[in-house]
């Protein structure tokens, strides 16, 4: 059974470890043939947990019990995905071995075959492993790498994307002794996937629907070093109460950071050429605070040689003298300074930890864009939220937007139906994560109320 509260998902292995035999271990599994009623009612218990008012979590337990009816599966890996870039975060799986999920992780990024961002452009959009190798699964890195070690012979991938963005992805794996997906499988996936992918949209929007409530560590910066296998070197003393609250492990386990790795693995697939996302997402932590966590590449510090006597000397001379220029090797032929120097930068792979994740309280701009989004505001409605964001009365914003005061009256209406919001005060304290202020009253006082 998964454990977690609230928005806090976590990784589970199942009995039994890495070593654990390829036959099934006890749980309810789908029958070999399902019948021809079974799926059509599968289908609409997920209908029915997508109307519910879940979280993020109970909706994808819930969604994977329906499944199970009719899909056989022994692991899985639910991620949600920050809508722009991609990149996964808050991850729902059972996987056989969290030793092995650096590994894991970096493979599924590494890879363009039936990677969640190439399921983007599908139609459908669900991939079957066993299919897209047409049974040679070494083609598969992730399978070459990690997965075989598990006897998995087949997995079938599903994004969840509209028009407003990516809200997450879905692996199924399935023991190579169960044979591979079969199209009935992937039909199924297809069809339930527009449902789960508004209801992951409305889930994360629901997460702004109260004033945040701050959550700062009095600790510094949360920073975390990493090397291309992602492992992790070192990190500030504040990093382990913030992924102790994006993913709580049981209390005799470590915290899982799993949206460290999985920025990290971002990054390294953008320098590879796989994926041209940006390595950061926004997660969603508690009561309506959110934080970014953000991945770059530390450029080296390449050690000076000390300077030659007779170098030493040229500089002494001063410039009227015959100042030679250093030599290639010791300042990196630029020319001789006097000012002290230990070093100069190059953008250079070096041994050892070269990558840093940051994981900082996301900015009120990026917040009101997911806000728009979650929300499935239209662009016009986006931009005039933007526009009262910095201040815009009705009149202002009309003559910026091009359109007439009661056109942006109707955008307004439309806002707060969509976000079950009373007036652009309570909307913009929601959208931004700030309580009301008289800044904020004073100027719904002078646009005359609710519109």
């Amino acid at each position: 059974m998964l454990v977690g509260g609230e928005g806090y998902p976590r990784f589970l292995v199942p009995a039994g470890g890495p070593e654990r035999s390829a036959e099934p271990t006890g749980r309810a599994y789908a029958p070999a043939v399902a019948g021809s009623w079974t799926r059509p009612r599968a289908s609409e218990r997920i209908d029915e947990i997508c109307a519910a008012p879940l979280d993020a979590t109970a909706l994808r337990r819930q969604a994977l019990d329906a499944m199970r009816a009719v899909i056989e599966f022994d692991d899985f890996a639910w991620l949600l995905t920050d809508p722009v870039t991609t990149v996964g975060v808050s991850p729902l799986a059972q996987v056989p071995s969290l030793t092995e999920l650096p590994q894991l992780i970096k493979a599924k990024y590494a890879t363009g075959l039936n990677r969640w961002t190439t399921l983007l452009g599908a139609s459908p959009p669900v991939g079957l492993l066993h299919e897209a190798t047409s049974g040679d699964l070494v083609r598969s890195r992730v399978w070459r790498e990690v997965t075989s070690r598990y006897a998995v012979g087949d997995v079938a991938s599903v994004v969840f994307a509209d028009r407003f963005g990516c809200w997450g992805f879905l692996d199924l794996w399935r023991n190579e002794s169960r044979g591979p997906f079969s199209g009935a499988d992937a039909e199924f996936l297809a069809q339930v996937a527009p449902s789960l992918t508004t209801a992951l949209r409305l889930c994360q929007s629901r997460a702004f629907v109260r004033v945040a409530t701050p959550h700062r560590q009095e600790h510094g910066p949360v920073v975390l070093t990493l090397d291309d296998d992602l492992r992790i070197h070192s990190r500030t003393s504040a990093s382990k109460a913030w992924l102790v609250r994006l993913l709580p492990p049981v209390p005799s386990e470590e915290p899982v950071p799993a949206s460290v790795y999985n920025v990290a693995a971002q990054l390294l697939a953008t320098d590879a050429g796989v994926d041209a996302h940006p390595a950061s997402a926004r997660v969603h932590l508690a009561d309506g605070f959110w934080l970014t966590v953000r991945a770059a590449r530390l450029a080296a510090e390449q050690q000076v040689e000390p300077a030659s006597a007779s170098e030493r000397a040229a500089v002494d001379r001063g410039p009227d003298m015959d100042l030679e220029l250093a030599r290639p090797g010791s300042l990196g032929g630029a020319p001789v300074d006097t000012t002290p120097s230990i070093g100069v930068s190059a953008d250079v792979p070096v041994p050892g930890p070269t990558l840093v994740v940051t994981i900082e309280e996301t900015s009120a701009a990026e917040r009101l864009e997911l806000f728009a989004r979650t929300f499935g505001l239209t662009p016009r409605e986006d931009e005039l939220l933007g526009l009262l964001a910095i201040g815009g009365h009705t009149r202002s914003i009309a003559r910026q937007m091009g359109v007439s005061e009661l056109t942006v009256q109707d955008h307004l209406k439309s806002i707060f139906d969509k976000t079950d919001a009373h007036d652009r005060v309570s909307v913009l304290s929601r959208a931004l994560g700030t309580r009301r202020g008289p800044a904020l009253e004073d100027r719904r006082s002078s646009d005359g109320g609710r519109a």
